[in-house]
């Protein structure tokens, strides 16, 4: 129903049985991506919350934080930890909003006006 209701405000058209199916299995897709990912990055902190016993000699003798060099490029300017006042109100991303902003991307969409 969501699919049918994003087809019809943004094409002004229902879907095609193809894309309804299409966008149902990037639905489930995405998803089970996200979950995979989560599950991931659960597994890799649960990882880096271990101590090593080993110490490794170049670690040790690695700059501090305040040593490193400067970000070029795009980066900048960034300073790491300093969060910026708009993007704190921002709301998360979902699976649902990913599948209308590549609905919003495409060339039907594009040349409707």
């Amino acid at each position: 129903a969501r699919i049918e209701k994003a087809y019809k405000l943004i094409f002004g058209r229902a879907p095609t049985a193809a894309e309804a199916k299409a966008g149902r299995d990037f639905l489930q897709a995405e998803a089970l991506k996200q979950y995979e990912e989560r599950r991931a990055q659960a597994a890799k902190a649960d990882k880096d919350k271990k101590p090593d016993v080993a110490v490794d000699s170049a670690s040790a003798d690695a700059p501090a934080a305040d040593d490193e060099k400067p970000m070029e490029g795009m980066m900048a300017g960034v300073v790491p930890g300093v969060k910026s006042g708009p993007a704190e109100k921002m709301l998360p991303v979902t699976t649902f909003g990913r599948y209308l902003k590549i609905l919003l991307s495409s060339n039907e969409f594009l040349f409707v006006s």
